[in-house]
């Protein structure tokens, strides 16, 4: 049956295949022109963006599992407006406009948010087997989201930087502004309670409860995910500082 649940050998088998197909992708693209990385980057992209817009159909169509939870598509709930989907949007963007804080966004915000969903999922995405058609929708387009994310920097789109950090809290702040205004103009115009970037409340989301039980306020709970971002993407800039100084090292 192949169940998923946070943290179970489906769950770390599913990361594992994520994990490969960065490295292969990586290895048969390593010597390619930078036109042929584009355009293998931006042809996944495509192909998320085509992949996602089923997977929303499944779910307008429906099935058991999700039913059980209570679960009801709603058009205005369903847009491409949260914290990782809404790179299906931006990153293609950048790598057409070749912008670096796009690109930024694709490697630290979406690639962590993509993970971060797919680790405290909200019902109906756990506890089913991962074969079922809305979770190879749910799971199969945020894993896109994190491969995407890294190629960036595998493919020598984005080099990480320190710099990047401060850039990225800005725009989060802007994306999350932008997000709590929609959820209100969709709730004034059409009495649907959209929630995109979780601004209004956790939504039943684990880590996120967790943040509402120190700071149960709708928007600013959420600066405990600013806090997580902050020391997430220090330790990526570390990372690679370390191992550019021992590569410089070896090459000495």
């Amino acid at each position: 049956m192949l169940i998923i649940n946070p943290f179970n050998l489906v769950y770390f088998g599913y990361l594992a295949l994520n994990v490969l197909l960065i490295i292969i992708i990586t290895l048969l693209l390593k010597n390619k022109s930078e036109k042929t990385k584009y355009n293998v980057l931006m042809s996944i992209c495509l192909f998320n963006v085509v992949f996602w817009i089923i997977y929303k159909v499944v779910l307008f169509i429906g099935n058991k599992d999700l039913a059980s939870t209570g679960y009801e598509f709603n058009f205005w709930r369903e847009l491409p407006f949260h914290l990782c989907n809404i790179s299906l949007i931006l990153v293609p963007i950048g790598l057409a406009l070749r912008k670096k804080w796009l690109y930024a966004y694709g490697f630290y915000v979406a690639v962590l948010g993509a993970f971060m969903a797919v680790s405290f999922p909200s019902l109906g995405f756990y506890n089913t087997s991962i074969l079922g058609l809305h979770n190879i929708g749910f799971y199969g387009t945020h894993g896109l989201i994190i491969v995407v994310g890294i190629l960036l920097v595998t493919l020598g789109f984005l080099k990480p930087s320190f710099e990047d950090i401060p850039l990225l809290v800005g725009v989060l702040l802007v994306l999350a502004v932008f997000a709590y205004d929609l959820n209100n103009i969709i709730l004034v115009l059409t009495h649907t309670k959209a929630n995109y970037f979780y601004v209004i409340e956790p939504e039943g989301i684990s880590i996120l409860e967790l943040f509402w039980k120190f700071l149960p306020i709708e928007f600013f709970y959420l600066i405990f995910g600013i806090f997580i971002l902050v020391i997430y993407s220090t330790i990526i800039n570390v990372s690679f500082l370390v191992s550019e100084k021992i590569k410089e090292k070896i090459h000495e």
